[in-house]
């Protein structure tokens, strides 16, 4: 049995997708940079939405939730 057929007799999949990355390499290349190009010119946009050492905006609502038992005096965690 050659590695190109699996044993029902159909193409092996990672030899096609084998074939098809080498016959496209380049193409994929160039897809792979311009994606990496996109990335950094959109990456430090992200700054102004996420802060150090927190993936949430102070916006949100888990964020504020959190906050809640640093705010009060420790009365609402002894009533829960």
């Amino acid at each position: 049995m050659d590695n190109y057929h699996s044993h029902s007799g159909r193409p092996n999949f990672f030899y096609s997708v084998g074939r098809f990355a080498h016959k496209w390499r380049w193409v994929i290349i160039a897809a792979w940079v311009c994606l990496l190009g996109f990335a950094l010119v959109f990456a430090p946009k992200l700054s102004s939405v996420l802060k150090a050492g927190s993936f949430l905006p102070s916006y949100s609502e888990s964020y504020k939730g959190n906050q809640l038992p640093n705010a009060t005096s420790g009365w609402l965690l002894l009533l829960w």
